[in-house]
């Protein structure tokens, strides 16, 4: 059931994307999920650690973008040639992780729910 109106959560419908790294050190990892964020417009990042084959220690870097942020503008005109596409979210995440390691392929998984919390910034004014 997917309730949008409930006062205290929102469900986002999100694209999840991820990749398996096993020759990235941590500082190469840590960097890679801060340009995800502040650069790449991406929700959430995160690492795990795993085990690949013949026990080689690695890392999936996991990261969540709006689907929102996915969908075209209509052609209004309804004129039959395309424009070249703006850039996505994806795409820039796309590019961010193929740029900065060394994976030879990403997953993307469309159409992940997340419920977050309703959230809102107060001003609290005090007497100082």
């Amino acid at each position: 059931d997917n309730n949008n109106n409930n006062i205290h959560w929102k469900i986002n419908t999100l694209t999840q994307l991820e990749a398996n790294l096993d020759d990235t050190t941590p500082e190469v990892l840590a960097y890679v999920i801060e340009t995800l964020l502040k650069k790449g417009g991406a929700v959430d990042a995160w690492v795990t650690p795993i085990v690949m084959k013949k026990g080689r220690p690695a890392h999936t870097l996991h990261c969540l973008v709006r689907e929102e942020d996915e969908e075209e503008p209509p052609n209004k005109n309804n004129e039959t040639h395309t424009s070249p596409r703006t850039a996505t979210t994806t795409d820039k995440v796309l590019e961010i992780i193929f740029r900065q390691t060394t994976t030879l392929g990403i997953r993307i998984q469309r159409g992940i729910e997340r419920a977050a919390l309703r959230r809102e910034f107060i001003s609290i004014p005090i007497p100082y």
